[in-house]
């Protein structure tokens, strides 16, 4: 081990150890009860009224309690069936967090050697040590705190992180379980943004199909044929995937008497119609509490179609020259126009921006702006709920302030990036020719 991987080493275990500790110490109720850590999708007494439905052979889909997929319910739901949720329920979110660290350590360490291999100046710009790739995701608080109230932002980090991973080593089947998983998971539309950019890594970084790292001379036209390859492959393995998490996900429910279309309907219908305007870091709920039903339909569809809107344009920028930079800002868009997002979803992919390092050359005291947008956005969201729910002496606005402040943060740190990327991805080309 390298003497300044040390420190990374002891980084990380602290924040494995914290997961523990909350969770020995019994934070979970407390924390799932947070609207920035857990929402109407994964909150603990939605899941529990699921499995205590199930358990009696009733459909847990069939009232507006449950929007959780039948699998994550069949896996948290005996574990957080008595309260208070103990060690034991707060296992398979440790396990998903740990997953996430091995997964961005292996796309770290693949695009590193890849960086090395091209000779290119991406190598010159000392990328950052997959340790501490890995250290500042399992140390960063918005992680901790989502593991700790068993939030389910965990394992949607978890399924992209292990799509990337398979990505960059070039595994269609590892890369489409990932995609499917986030799709399964809730979000179809991050899943499907970021296809065409896996499979541009796949063929770039795996070196799937035509393309490998460690051959030269290969023309755009055969690169182009090693992405086509990759983005076939990818999305049949996606559709395979999803075809069994449905078919495995009806045979479970299949003694509730639940119809497919019950839980399809609960759990991916409730996320695009917004059904639940309860108050969290989103700006769905203030929205759509004070505008008049008829401008709903097209505001749904503003709100839902945005990340694609604007995420299309960096794909087919940077794309082929920056596929995993493009799943992060599809991750990052999707999380900001979320119904429902929490903190552990900023994490998720916050867990992949050390990647970046040297793409984002340049951004300075910029950078620590947004970094500080994040912490006060943090802080202020449960000073101001207490001030408006508990003490009384302030209102909706005074909320809602701090979710635009989290939106714009996020917005900020998007722009930076893509900013910084289009930039240092200039400069190269100049020096290059």
């Amino acid at each position: 081990m390298r003497s300044r991987d040390r420190g990374a080493v002891a980084l990380a275990a602290a924040g494995v150890l914290a997961r523990v500790l909350l969770a020995i110490l019994g934070w979970t109720e407390s924390a799932s009860e947070r609207l920035e850590l857990a929402s109407p999708v994964d909150a603990l007494a939605r899941i529990r009224e699921g499995h205590a439905l199930w358990g009696m052979g009733q459909s847990p889909y069939g009232g507006s309690a449950l929007h959780a997929p039948p699998l994550y319910l069949a896996l948290v739901g005996p574990l957080v069936a008595n309260a208070p949720a103990g060690l034991v329920a707060s296992v398979p979110f440790i396990v998903a967090d740990l997953v996430v660290a091995v997964a961005i350590h292996r796309v770290a360490t693949a695009s590193t050697r890849t960086s090395r291999a091209r000779g290119s100046d991406a190598a010159d710009a000392s990328p950052t040590s997959p340790a501490w790739v890995v250290a500042m995701f399992l140390a960063n608080p918005f992680s901790i705190a989502s593991c700790a109230a068993a939030s389910s932002a965990g394992f949607r980090a978890a399924a992209l992180a292990v799509a990337v991973a398979g990505a960059v080593e070039g595994t269609p089947v590892v890369a489409g379980a990932g995609c499917a998983a986030l799709a399964y998971l809730g979000d179809p539309t991050c899943a499907a943004l970021t296809v065409p950019s896996l499979a541009r890594a796949m063929a770039r970084e795996g070196g799937f199909g035509e393309e490998g790292t460690g051959k030269k001379g290969k023309g755009k036209g055969r690169a182009g044929g090693g992405a086509r390859s990759a983005f076939v492959h990818l999305c049949a393995w996606i559709v395979g995937w999803i075809v069994a998490l449905v078919g495995v996900s009806q045979a479970v429910m299949s003694n509730a008497r639940a119809a497919p279309m019950d839980w399809i309907r609960a759990t991916y219908g409730f996320r695009l119609v917004a059904e639940d305007l309860s108050p969290n870091l989103g700006c769905f709920w203030y929205f759509f509490t004070e505008m008049f039903d008829n401008f709903r339909v097209f505001f749904l569809f503003a709100f839902d179609y945005f990340p694609v809107a604007l995420c299309v344009p960096v794909v087919v920028r940077l794309g082929w020259d920056e596929p995993l930079f493009c799943v992060f800002v599809a991750r990052l868009l999707c999380v900001v126009f979320s119904p429902y997002p929490t903190l552990g979803d900023a994490s998720g992919y916050l867990a992949l921006l050390p990647l970046f390092r040297a793409q984002l050359a340049g951004a300075g005291g910029l950078g620590y702006l947004v970094a500080a947008g994040y912490v006060a956005s943090a802080l202020l969201s449960p000073i101001m709920w207490r001030l408006w729910i508990v003490d009384r002496v302030a209102n909706a606005n005074f909320f809602f302030a701090t979710t635009l402040a989290w939106m714009a943060t996020q917005s900020a740190l998007c722009v930076l990036c893509v900013e910084r990327v289009v930039a240092n991805s200039r400069l190269a080309k100049k020096k290059s020719e």
